[in-house]
């Protein structure tokens, strides 16, 4: 849900940044299965219109037992 800012990180902090309050991208983060290995990290991020679809974005599901 968070607004995409191509400098988010440094211009502002960088623990939990809030972003700008308006645009038309939202911050989509990682990567998919068959891009290159550096985008496949939790720490790259990009923007990408919120009406936006395609087969290379979704989510992942994370099953810890403990």
């Amino acid at each position: 849900a968070d607004r995409y800012a191509e400098h988010a990180y440094t211009t502002e902090s960088q623990v939990d940044p809030t972003g700008p309050t308006e645009g038309e991208e939202r911050v989509r983060r990682g990567g998919c299965w068959d891009a290159i290995g550096s985008y496949c990290r939790s720490a790259h991020r990009n923007g990408q219109r919120a009406n936006r679809t395609n087969q290379y974005t979704g989510f992942r599901v994370l099953l810890i037992e403990s």
